[in-house]
């Protein structure tokens, strides 16, 4: 299985004018179901769930299209073999790296993609705009 972790410029953070222009936030998009993906995305006013027919693959044109969206990432998702993560910051970061499973030192949008984007081949499946 595949999930899409999407990169944007959104700046509604206080802190994000310290961040790289082009990697403010990230969420991502997870298979649930036979023919449905999640997208889960912390915003300002809580965590956002929107559910879309299709597939990672299929969505990320939709996804790169979009006004604020710099970077798509497609990554490996084995929900099976994802590791809880007991400590995560409490950001974007923290929660995309608690939902893909991942164990890494990320603490920022733009750290989490050089992470994801020096992974084999799922992850090499990339649009830059």
């Amino acid at each position: 299985m595949e999930a899409l972790v999407v990169f944007t410029n959104e700046n509604s953070h206080w802190l994000g004018r310290t961040l790289h222009p082009d990697f403010r936030h990230v969420y991502c998009v997870l298979p649930s179901y036979e023919d449905l993906v999640t997208e889960i995305n912390l915003t300002v006013d809580g965590v956002k769930l929107i559910s879309w027919g299709g597939d990672a693959r299929s969505l990320r044109q939709f996804y790169a299209n979009l006004p604020e969206t710099t970077h798509c990432l497609l990554t490996d998702y084995q929900p099976q073999e994802r590791h809880l993560l007991p400590h995560v910051l409490n950001n974007c970061v923290g929660l995309t790296k608690q939902l893909l499973g991942r164990r890494d030192w990320s603490m920022t949008p733009r750290q989490l993609f050089q992470v994801l984007s020096k992974e084999p081949e799922p992850c090499a499946d990339l649009i830059s705009l």
